[in-house]
Protein backbone atom coordinates (compact mmCIF):
# COMPACT_ATOMS: atom_id res chain seq x y z
CA UNK A 1 0.00 0.00 0.00
CA UNK A 2 2.94 2.71 0.65
CA UNK A 3 1.66 3.51 3.80
CA UNK A 4 2.59 2.30 7.47
CA UNK A 5 1.82 2.60 10.94
CA UNK A 6 -0.04 5.81 12.27
CA UNK A 7 1.16 8.03 14.87
CA UNK A 8 -1.78 9.89 16.81
CA UNK A 9 -1.45 12.56 19.27
CA UNK A 10 -4.99 13.82 20.76
CA UNK A 11 -5.24 17.52 20.04
CA UNK A 12 -7.26 21.01 20.53
CA UNK A 13 -8.92 22.16 17.89
CA UNK A 14 -8.15 26.28 16.91
CA UNK A 15 -10.41 28.82 16.99
CA UNK A 16 -8.50 31.91 15.96
CA UNK A 17 -11.50 33.24 13.65
CA UNK A 18 -14.72 34.05 12.92
CA UNK A 19 -16.52 35.70 9.60
CA UNK A 20 -20.54 36.33 9.07
CA UNK A 21 -21.14 36.68 5.49
CA UNK A 22 -23.26 39.56 5.15
CA UNK A 23 -22.57 41.09 1.39
CA UNK A 24 -24.10 39.97 -1.88
CA UNK A 25 -20.44 39.50 -2.95
CA UNK A 26 -19.50 36.75 -0.57
CA UNK A 27 -22.62 34.92 -0.24
CA UNK A 28 -22.69 34.49 -4.12
CA UNK A 29 -19.34 33.70 -4.19
CA UNK A 30 -19.36 30.91 -1.59
CA UNK A 31 -22.78 29.46 -3.22
CA UNK A 32 -20.91 29.33 -6.83
CA UNK A 33 -17.68 27.84 -5.54
CA UNK A 34 -18.60 25.38 -2.66
CA UNK A 35 -22.84 24.86 -3.55
CA UNK A 36 -22.20 24.64 -7.63
CA UNK A 37 -24.67 27.46 -8.15
CA UNK A 38 -24.71 29.29 -11.53
CA UNK A 39 -21.31 31.14 -12.00
CA UNK A 40 -22.93 33.75 -14.23
CA UNK A 41 -24.86 35.04 -11.48
CA UNK A 42 -21.11 35.42 -9.55
CA UNK A 43 -19.80 36.84 -12.77
CA UNK A 44 -22.82 39.69 -12.48
CA UNK A 45 -22.17 40.25 -9.03
CA UNK A 46 -18.60 40.43 -9.70
CA UNK A 47 -18.66 43.12 -12.18
CA UNK A 48 -21.09 45.17 -10.29
CA UNK A 49 -18.25 45.12 -7.84
CA UNK A 50 -15.77 45.95 -10.25
CA UNK A 51 -17.78 48.92 -12.00
CA UNK A 52 -19.11 50.84 -8.46
CA UNK A 53 -18.90 54.38 -8.80
CA UNK A 54 -17.25 54.86 -5.08
CA UNK A 55 -15.48 52.96 -2.27
CA UNK A 56 -18.36 52.80 -0.34
CA UNK A 57 -20.64 51.36 -2.49
CA UNK A 58 -18.44 48.71 -3.14
CA UNK A 59 -17.62 48.00 0.68
CA UNK A 60 -21.42 47.92 0.69
CA UNK A 61 -21.25 44.87 -1.65
CA UNK A 62 -18.27 43.12 -0.87
CA UNK A 63 -16.40 44.04 2.35
CA UNK A 64 -17.24 41.91 5.12
CA UNK A 65 -15.41 41.86 9.21
CA UNK A 66 -13.15 39.50 10.25
CA UNK A 67 -12.72 38.93 14.17
CA UNK A 68 -9.53 37.31 15.44
CA UNK A 69 -9.27 35.56 19.24
CA UNK A 70 -6.21 37.40 19.94
CA UNK A 71 -5.63 36.03 23.35
CA UNK A 72 -8.64 36.77 24.89
CA UNK A 73 -9.38 39.92 23.11
CA UNK A 74 -11.15 40.10 19.88
CA UNK A 75 -10.45 41.77 17.17
CA UNK A 76 -12.10 42.99 14.44
CA UNK A 77 -10.85 44.01 10.87
CA UNK A 78 -12.58 44.47 7.72
CA UNK A 79 -11.78 43.57 4.55
CA UNK A 80 -12.24 43.54 0.99
CA UNK A 81 -13.40 39.64 -0.54
CA UNK A 82 -13.90 40.68 -3.83
CA UNK A 83 -10.44 41.12 -3.65
CA UNK A 84 -9.18 37.80 -2.31
CA UNK A 85 -12.17 35.64 -1.69
CA UNK A 86 -9.93 32.97 -0.37
CA UNK A 87 -11.01 34.03 2.37
CA UNK A 88 -14.30 32.38 2.02
CA UNK A 89 -12.68 29.12 1.90
CA UNK A 90 -11.33 30.10 5.78
CA UNK A 91 -14.79 30.82 6.70
CA UNK A 92 -16.76 27.93 5.26
CA UNK A 93 -14.64 25.69 6.75
CA UNK A 94 -14.86 27.74 10.36
CA UNK A 95 -18.67 28.01 9.88
CA UNK A 96 -19.47 24.27 8.82
CA UNK A 97 -17.12 22.30 11.63
CA UNK A 98 -16.28 24.49 14.43
CA UNK A 99 -12.60 24.94 13.84
CA UNK A 100 -10.10 26.88 12.51
CA UNK A 101 -8.15 26.47 8.48
CA UNK A 102 -6.23 23.67 8.02
CA UNK A 103 -6.38 22.64 11.39
CA UNK A 104 -3.97 19.39 10.85
CA UNK A 105 -1.45 21.89 9.89
CA UNK A 106 -1.83 24.08 12.91
CA UNK A 107 -1.69 20.95 15.52
CA UNK A 108 1.56 19.86 13.30
CA UNK A 109 3.14 23.27 14.15
CA UNK A 110 2.67 22.82 17.70
CA UNK A 111 3.85 19.82 18.00
CA UNK A 112 6.91 20.48 15.67
CA UNK A 113 7.65 23.81 16.80
CA UNK A 114 8.47 25.69 19.96
CA UNK A 115 7.20 29.64 21.12
CA UNK A 116 10.87 30.81 19.95
CA UNK A 117 11.01 28.71 16.26
CA UNK A 118 11.40 30.75 12.60
CA UNK A 119 8.56 29.88 10.37
CA UNK A 120 8.36 30.09 6.80
CA UNK A 121 5.27 30.54 4.97
CA UNK A 122 5.40 29.84 1.79
CA UNK A 123 2.26 30.73 -0.77
CA UNK A 124 0.84 32.71 2.33
CA UNK A 125 -2.49 33.98 0.52
CA UNK A 126 -4.18 35.98 3.40
CA UNK A 127 -2.16 34.03 6.52
CA UNK A 128 -4.31 32.01 8.00
CA UNK A 129 -1.50 29.57 8.54
CA UNK A 130 0.81 32.66 9.83
CA UNK A 131 -1.70 34.00 12.07
CA UNK A 132 -2.63 30.98 13.49
CA UNK A 133 1.43 30.39 14.32
CA UNK A 134 2.30 33.88 15.53
CA UNK A 135 -1.32 34.17 17.53
CA UNK A 136 0.09 30.87 20.15
CA UNK A 137 -0.50 31.68 23.54
CA UNK A 138 3.46 32.80 24.17
CA UNK A 139 5.10 32.72 20.62
CA UNK A 140 8.44 34.71 20.65
CA UNK A 141 9.90 33.78 17.58
CA UNK A 142 9.32 34.93 13.90
CA UNK A 143 6.91 33.74 10.78
CA UNK A 144 7.94 35.29 7.54
CA UNK A 145 5.25 35.08 5.22
CA UNK A 146 5.52 34.61 1.27
CA UNK A 147 2.69 36.36 -0.93
CA UNK A 148 2.99 36.95 -4.58
CA UNK A 149 -0.53 38.21 -4.81
CA UNK A 150 -1.01 41.85 -3.92
CA UNK A 151 -4.31 42.01 -2.27
CA UNK A 152 -3.81 39.03 -0.01
CA UNK A 153 -0.39 40.37 0.90
CA UNK A 154 -2.35 43.62 1.34
CA UNK A 155 -5.05 41.99 3.67
CA UNK A 156 -2.51 39.93 5.82
CA UNK A 157 -0.90 43.02 6.54
CA UNK A 158 -3.45 44.75 7.50
CA UNK A 159 -4.40 41.45 10.08
CA UNK A 160 -0.66 41.65 11.39
CA UNK A 161 -1.39 45.35 12.39
CA UNK A 162 -4.14 44.83 13.55
CA UNK A 163 -3.64 42.02 16.01
CA UNK A 164 -0.11 43.72 17.01
CA UNK A 165 1.75 41.31 15.82
CA UNK A 166 4.69 43.21 13.95
CA UNK A 167 7.59 41.71 16.02
CA UNK A 168 6.91 38.38 14.93
CA UNK A 169 5.02 38.34 11.65
CA UNK A 170 6.70 39.50 8.33
CA UNK A 171 4.81 39.31 5.25
CA UNK A 172 6.54 39.63 2.04
CA UNK A 173 5.36 40.68 -1.12
CA UNK A 174 7.31 37.97 -3.39
CA UNK A 175 6.80 34.50 -5.06
CA UNK A 176 9.63 31.65 -4.09
CA UNK A 177 11.06 30.23 -6.97
CA UNK A 178 14.60 28.96 -7.82
CA UNK A 179 15.89 32.08 -9.76
CA UNK A 180 15.52 35.36 -9.11
CA UNK A 181 13.58 38.30 -11.34
CA UNK A 182 10.33 38.84 -12.54
CA UNK A 183 7.18 36.69 -14.01
CA UNK A 184 3.20 36.50 -13.88
CA UNK A 185 0.71 34.80 -12.11
CA UNK A 186 -1.85 32.69 -13.27
CA UNK A 187 -5.71 34.53 -13.17
CA UNK A 188 -7.95 32.29 -11.93
CA UNK A 189 -11.31 33.58 -10.66
CA UNK A 190 -10.40 31.59 -7.10
CA UNK A 191 -8.00 33.41 -5.68
CA UNK A 192 -6.58 30.13 -3.41
CA UNK A 193 -5.69 28.49 -6.46
CA UNK A 194 -3.71 31.37 -7.84
CA UNK A 195 -0.08 30.12 -9.17
CA UNK A 196 3.20 31.41 -10.86
CA UNK A 197 3.11 30.49 -14.18
CA UNK A 198 5.89 31.97 -17.24
CA UNK A 199 2.86 32.16 -19.37
CA UNK A 200 0.81 33.64 -16.45
CA UNK A 201 -1.65 36.70 -17.71
CA UNK A 202 -2.40 37.81 -14.32
CA UNK A 203 -0.48 40.07 -12.11
CA UNK A 204 3.17 41.05 -12.36
CA UNK A 205 5.53 39.07 -8.77
CA UNK A 206 8.74 39.45 -8.15
CA UNK A 207 10.74 35.60 -7.26
CA UNK A 208 13.06 35.37 -4.99
CA UNK A 209 15.39 32.33 -3.92
CA UNK A 210 15.47 31.27 -0.15
CA UNK A 211 19.22 30.17 -0.27
CA UNK A 212 19.55 33.70 -1.46
CA UNK A 213 17.51 35.83 1.28
CA UNK A 214 19.60 36.98 4.34
CA UNK A 215 16.79 35.28 6.89
CA UNK A 216 17.08 33.63 10.13
CA UNK A 217 17.39 29.47 8.88
CA UNK A 218 13.77 27.87 10.07
CA UNK A 219 12.68 24.69 11.79
CA UNK A 220 9.51 24.47 9.97
CA UNK A 221 8.62 25.56 6.16
CA UNK A 222 4.91 25.27 5.24
CA UNK A 223 4.67 25.43 1.56
CA UNK A 224 1.36 25.84 -0.80
CA UNK A 225 2.16 26.79 -4.28
CA UNK A 226 -0.43 25.08 -6.47
CA UNK A 227 2.35 22.45 -8.00
CA UNK A 228 5.57 25.24 -8.27
CA UNK A 229 7.17 23.38 -5.17
CA UNK A 230 10.01 21.91 -6.98
CA UNK A 231 11.16 25.10 -8.06
CA UNK A 232 10.54 26.26 -4.36
CA UNK A 233 12.71 23.16 -2.79
CA UNK A 234 15.19 23.84 -5.78
CA UNK A 235 16.18 26.96 -4.67
CA UNK A 236 16.33 25.75 -1.06
CA UNK A 237 18.64 23.08 -1.47
CA UNK A 238 21.79 24.22 0.50
CA UNK A 239 18.73 25.38 3.15
CA UNK A 240 17.41 22.25 3.50
CA UNK A 241 20.40 20.63 4.04
CA UNK A 242 22.15 23.02 6.80
CA UNK A 243 19.28 23.26 8.58
CA UNK A 244 17.18 20.16 7.97
CA UNK A 245 13.93 22.16 8.66
CA UNK A 246 10.08 19.95 8.70
CA UNK A 247 7.97 21.11 5.79
CA UNK A 248 4.45 20.58 4.78
CA UNK A 249 3.06 20.79 1.62
CA UNK A 250 -0.05 20.72 0.05
CA UNK A 251 -0.37 17.51 -2.28
CA UNK A 252 -2.83 17.11 -5.35
CA UNK A 253 -2.86 14.25 -7.17
CA UNK A 254 -2.35 15.62 -10.19
CA UNK A 255 0.39 17.87 -9.79
CA UNK A 256 4.17 16.60 -10.54
CA UNK A 257 5.85 14.72 -7.78
CA UNK A 258 9.35 15.89 -8.32
CA UNK A 259 9.39 17.45 -5.14
CA UNK A 260 9.23 13.76 -3.10
CA UNK A 261 12.29 12.89 -4.61
CA UNK A 262 14.24 16.03 -4.24
CA UNK A 263 13.11 16.04 -0.34
CA UNK A 264 14.07 12.07 -0.41
CA UNK A 265 17.51 12.62 -1.72
CA UNK A 266 18.02 14.88 1.39
CA UNK A 267 16.82 11.51 3.51
CA UNK A 268 13.46 13.30 4.60
CA UNK A 269 10.40 10.60 5.46
CA UNK A 270 7.24 11.72 4.43
CA UNK A 271 3.92 11.57 6.70
CA UNK A 272 0.51 12.38 5.57
CA UNK A 273 -1.63 14.53 7.87
CA UNK A 274 -5.22 13.95 8.95
CA UNK A 275 -7.58 13.22 11.01
CA UNK A 276 -7.55 9.55 12.94
CA UNK A 277 -11.03 8.01 13.23
CA UNK A 278 -10.89 5.62 16.38
CA UNK A 279 -14.48 3.62 15.58
CA UNK A 280 -13.39 2.95 11.80
CA UNK A 281 -9.12 3.14 12.32
CA UNK A 282 -8.56 5.07 9.47
CA UNK A 283 -7.52 8.26 8.26
CA UNK A 284 -9.92 11.05 7.23
CA UNK A 285 -9.39 14.45 5.83
CA UNK A 286 -11.79 16.26 7.97
CA UNK A 287 -12.22 16.05 11.87
CA UNK A 288 -14.84 13.19 12.19
CA UNK A 289 -16.65 14.85 15.29
CA UNK A 290 -17.90 17.88 16.42
CA UNK A 291 -16.29 18.43 19.50
CA UNK A 292 -12.42 20.89 19.97
CA UNK A 293 -10.79 17.53 21.09
CA UNK A 294 -9.98 15.25 18.19
CA UNK A 295 -6.81 12.75 17.51
CA UNK A 296 -4.39 14.13 14.75
CA UNK A 297 -2.88 11.68 12.69
CA UNK A 298 0.73 11.13 10.83
CA UNK A 299 0.63 8.41 8.22
CA UNK A 300 3.99 7.44 7.28
CA UNK A 301 3.97 7.08 3.37
CA UNK A 302 6.72 6.04 0.74
CA UNK A 303 6.29 8.26 -2.43
CA UNK A 304 5.19 5.15 -4.52
CA UNK A 305 2.38 4.79 -2.40
CA UNK A 306 0.73 8.78 -3.04
CA UNK A 307 -1.52 8.02 -5.57
CA UNK A 308 -3.50 5.51 -3.81
CA UNK A 309 -3.96 8.31 -0.56
CA UNK A 310 -7.06 11.11 -1.63
CA UNK A 311 -6.91 13.58 -4.69
CA UNK A 312 -5.67 16.32 -2.23
CA UNK A 313 -3.77 16.04 1.48
CA UNK A 314 -1.22 17.68 3.39
CA UNK A 315 2.05 15.99 3.63
CA UNK A 316 4.53 16.43 6.52
CA UNK A 317 8.49 15.55 5.13
CA UNK A 318 10.65 14.88 8.24
CA UNK A 319 14.40 15.21 8.06
CA UNK A 320 13.99 11.83 9.67
CA UNK A 321 11.79 9.72 10.90
CA UNK A 322 9.85 10.70 13.80
CA UNK A 323 11.17 9.24 17.28
CA UNK A 324 7.41 9.24 19.55
CA UNK A 325 9.53 10.35 22.54
CA UNK A 326 10.82 13.53 21.58
CA UNK A 327 7.13 14.28 20.70
CA UNK A 328 4.78 14.13 24.19
CA UNK A 329 1.92 12.67 23.71
CA UNK A 330 2.42 10.98 20.37
CA UNK A 331 1.50 7.38 19.57
CA UNK A 332 2.29 4.98 17.50
CA UNK A 333 -0.56 2.98 16.69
Amino acid sequence: MGASAILTRKVALPNFFSMTLNTEYARVAAQTFFGGADRDRFQRVAEQVRSCGSAEEAARLSCETVTFNCHGRQVPLVVDVASNNQLLGACRDVGEFSFGYEPEIHCALDILTGADAVIYDIGANWGPISLQAALREGFRGRVFAFEPQTPAYENLRAMVAAAGLESVLFPQNVAVSDHEGETHLTDDQWRGNVAVSESGTGEACRLVVLDRLDLPDPQLIKIDVEGHEQAVLAGAAELLQRARPFVIFEDWIEHPKAHFAQLAGYGYAFYRLGWYNPFTGAMEERPPFLTTIQILGLQRVEPEGRSQLPRRINMLAAPQPLIIEQYPGLISL
